[in-house]
């Protein structure tokens, strides 16, 4: 796995979670939201456990990818029935985690509709719980206060380009892993047609996937 960069967002956002506060991440599609989240659940491994869950499924469906995640039984102890939305979002919010302080990741938050309050509310009266929401950049000035309201205390922060310097950091970690051997002035251009965008990063790297001592690879980047 290849990822570089975003020190100042990652020390900001593990004292947040340190602190029980809740994350609202904003940024352009392809800025490496999710990655960034990804990597800081690797880096926090050993303190948290992390679910992700996609908010632009149906509240039925987040439930069910969350029952998964946290090991909980999605079916009911007598019966053996499958459990209902309702039931599975009341066994969600009230479960015992260990850690104790389970993150939760919400991504794609594009809207927030009656039905997914609604899910939200429950998941936070749990108390049982951390958040973080990654919301597009699109999202309705009314929805991110509503948003930012549900999961107080939390604090909103917006991911930009890589600097110059953590693009060429990229290319020389994946250079070095793929036996590449770019030269520095090589990876200097890269960086200046990259701009700073990971989603144009993770393009141009697949262009060389396979192509190193004439075997394919394969590589995933966070």
């Amino acid at each position: 796995m290849v990822f570089a960069g975003r020190k100042k967002e990652i020390k900001r956002i593990v004292q947040l979670l340190r602190s029980g506060k809740n994350v609202i991440l904003q940024g352009k599609y392809g800025i490496g939201r999710t990655s960034l989240i990804k990597e800081i659940s690797l880096l926090l491994s050993d303190e948290n456990q992390f679910s992700f869950a996609d908010f632009s499924q149906t509240p039925n469906t987040i439930c069910n990818e969350l029952t998964k995640q946290l090991g909980l039984p999605a079916r009911l102890k007598n019966s053996g029935e499958k459990m209902r939305y309702k039931s599975l979002r009341h066994r969600i919010a009230n479960c015992v985690c260990s850690p104790d302080r389970h993150i939760i990741v919400f991504d794609n938050i594009v809207k927030l509709t009656h039905q997914k309050i609604i899910l939200l509310r429950h998941l936070i009266m749990g108390n049982r719980f951390q958040f973080i929401a990654i919301a597009e950049n699109f999202i309705s000035t009314d929805d991110l206060s509503q948003l930012r309201a549900l999961l107080l205390p939390a604090e909103v922060l917006s991911l930009n380009y890589l600097k110059h310097d953590e693009t060429i950091s990229f290319l020389r970690l994946y250079s070095n892993q793929y036996n590449l051997k770019w030269s520095d002035d090589y990876m200097h251009g890269l960086a200046l047609v990259l701009k700073g965008y990971p989603l144009s990063m993770i393009e141009m790297t697949r262009k060389f996937k396979g192509e190193t001592d004439g075997r394919k690879s394969r590589m995933r980047i966070l």
